[in-house]
């Protein structure tokens, strides 16, 4: 697809946020933007969802702005609307910038919080899953830790070692296997 899409597009809109709240439209966005743009067939069959059951929430993504319609294409005997996304990359706004949309922002991150556990729960319970060896596909890190600014610039690096490696995966490349990745690394407030 040849739709103009930014790199990077920074959310301050209390509407954009309400909508991004749910973790379907959110997926919807990110899925969009992976593939540059498409029919929601086409992002429905990379979700593994029905059609019907998007479309609502790609019309709420529209009227927000965070997606435009960008033309038609043909699906078999019918036209359907090509959907792209306004950018690949979204970003919240921080407490600095914008303390009145913090409330808006938490509900985006709970959201995402709950799915990401209900995820590692169902990778867990998955016989796929293996908690050993080379080929370990399940991992949970959680805790405290104390690091020197230099730790935590190579911890960074590694993240973004990994952010590029995610980014540029694709499904139908031969050998490989579908996993979900999350990683938080958070301050700890000092009391």
């Amino acid at each position: 697809m040849a739709a103009k899409i930014r790199k990077k597009y920074s959310v301050t809109r209390r509407d954009q946020l309400k909508v991004l709240a749910s973790t379907i439209r959110f997926d919807l966005f990110f899925e969009l933007a992976r593939i540059g743009g498409g029919t929601i067939r086409e992002v429905s069959e990379h979700l593994n969802k029905s059609p019907v059951s998007l479309y609502r929430h790609m019309s709420l993504l529209v009227e927000c702005d965070l997606v435009r319609i960008e033309g038609t294409a043909n699906e078999g005997s019918a036209k359907a609307d090509v959907y792209v996304p306004i950018a690949h990359e979204l970003s919240l706004p921080k407490r600095v910038d914008h303390p009145e949309l913090m409330d808006a922002v938490a509900v985006v991150l709970r959201a995402q919080c709950r799915n990401s556990e209900d995820e590692f729960l169902n990778g867990y319970m998955s016989p796929q899953a293996r908690f050993r060896g080379t080929q370990r596909n399940l991992y949970m890190i959680n805790g405290v830790t104390w690091l020197t600014s230099s730790e935590l610039r190579e911890v960074n690096s590694l993240i973004n070692d990994i952010y590029s490696i995610v980014n540029k995966a694709e499904p139908w490349r031969k050998g490989t296997e579908q996993i979900g990745i999350t990683l938080t690394i958070r301050p700890i407030e000092k009391e």
